[in-house]
């Protein structure tokens, strides 16, 4: 649905609105009374809307919750283009065997061990990074940590220059406007001419490693078969789009997210001091908290009723996973940071099923590096201002920027 067939943001119950700048900084309190006054809310924009944690969870899980033609919603709301074509090879829109496939051939690349072979390197990247605020005594958190470790981490495993990473922003930003579930004319314009920019970058990359293959994932999913079937040259390029965006957005927020958590609730800084082996749970709890990616979506293969609402087989559900990471009910005080929290890894930020984040491993990695070396910088620091501008995005919900004032020794 296009931004003119959506209902005026006045009109809107909840305030739910994805368009509205207002909801998308802040939809803490209007997730919180979808979930108590209709969970399984019918939204202006033709789906349905699951706010509770285990209905989002459940539906993630549950194989009778499918893909299917979900893209082609995105397609007409897109109209014909560079999106329209490159969003049809996206391993995150298909369903077995299509999924299966794509998935198997990238998968090789994000396994525990090759993973874990990047520990050294990533440790390296952080610590080139956070000198300069050593220095200085003050760190924009997102732009000088959050956005260029992952960027350089994914463009180095992808085997693009991490000097382009600026342009990679740029293009993808305007790429994951093709996964919101409204956008205004100008975004739309925006998105197919960042994807023929995108492409095109692409294109040239996968031709260049067919004639002279590296040691990176696209040479790797070149040379890849799965059951005697390889990419096409257009799944390659879509998916290696896919993966750039995917490989830092996800990072990046949770970065950004989480140290202006720890600055509201510096308590928590204190005790993840004292007690390091917190640390990965604090990651999920960071995942939870302040969910850098809001919804994903389904839809049933068959007639399913959830909370007395039926939903019938084609029709499209967004699964907020925002609101199920803050449902009292699955976490008791979600309002509050609580690194130690019993639970925290029960959040759904990373999906859930045969489409769980790919990646996963990848990000969890990254955080944890990245907060262990920036917690001491943390500690008597306190924001720049107290105003936070946050992306214009519903999908992504990050700051922009956080800029922080270290304590001086």
């Amino acid at each position: 649905m296009s931004a003119e067939e959506a209902e005026p943001a006045a009109d809107l119950p909840f305030g739910f609105d994805p368009l509205s700048r207002v909801f998308r900084s802040d939809p803490w309190a209007t997730y919180d009374r979808m979930r108590t006054d209709d969970p399984v809310h019918r939204s202006p924009l033709g789906m349905w809307a699951l706010t509770r944690h285990e209905d989002v969870a459940a539906a993630l899980r549950d194989p009778r919750f499918v893909m299917g033609d979900f893209w082609k919603r995105q397609e007409r709301m897109l109209g014909p283009g560079a999106a329209s074509r490159m969003g049809v090879t996206w391993m995150l829109f298909k369903d077995p065997p299509d999924h299966g496939r794509l998935r198997g051939l990238v998968s090789r690349a994000f396994s525990p061990n090759a993973i874990a072979e990047l520990r050294p390197r990533i440790e390296e990247i952080v610590d080139e990074l956070l000198e300069p605020a050593l220095e200085r005594g003050t760190i924009d958190v997102v732009r000088e940590l959050a956005f260029p470790l992952p960027v350089r981490v994914i463009a180095e495993m992808l085997g693009v220059p991490a000097d382009d990473g600026d342009r990679f922003h740029a293009w993808t930003q305007s790429m994951n406007l093709a996964l919101e579930p409204a956008i205004t004319p100008d975004e739309t314009r925006r998105c197919h001419a960042a994807i023929e920019e995108l492409d095109g970058y692409l294109r040239a990359l996968v031709r260049e490693r067919r004639s002279a293959p590296r040691q990176d994932i696209v040479s790797a999913m070149i040379a890849a078969e799965e059951g005697g079937d390889r990419l096409s040259e257009d799944e390659l390029v879509g998916n290696t789009a896919l993966l750039l965006s995917a490989g830092y957005e996800t990072t990046m927020g949770m970065i950004g997210n989480g140290a202006l958590a720890l600055l509201r609730f510096p308590g928590e800084i204190a005790r993840l001091a004292e007690h390091p082996e917190l640390l990965p749970n604090a990651i999920e709890e960071f995942m939870r908290y302040e969910s850098p990616v809001q919804f994903t979506g389904r839809q049933p293969r068959a007639p399913i009723e959830i909370r007395g609402r039926s939903i019938q087989p084609g029709e499209h559900c967004l699964l907020l996973v925002g609101a199920a990471n803050r449902d009292p009910d699955r976490f008791p005080d979600a309002a509050r940071l609580d690194v130690g929290r019993s639970n925290a890894a029960d959040q759904v930020s990373f999906g859930g099923g045969r489409h769980f984040c790919i990646g996963a491993p990848l990000a969890r990695l990254e955080g944890e590096i990245a907060f262990r070396k920036l917690l001491p910088l943390l500690e008597g620091a306190e924001l720049a201002s107290s105003h936070v501008e946050w992306r214009d995005s519903f999908l992504n919900h990050a700051p922009e920027s956080l800029p922080v004032l270290l304590r001086r020794s």
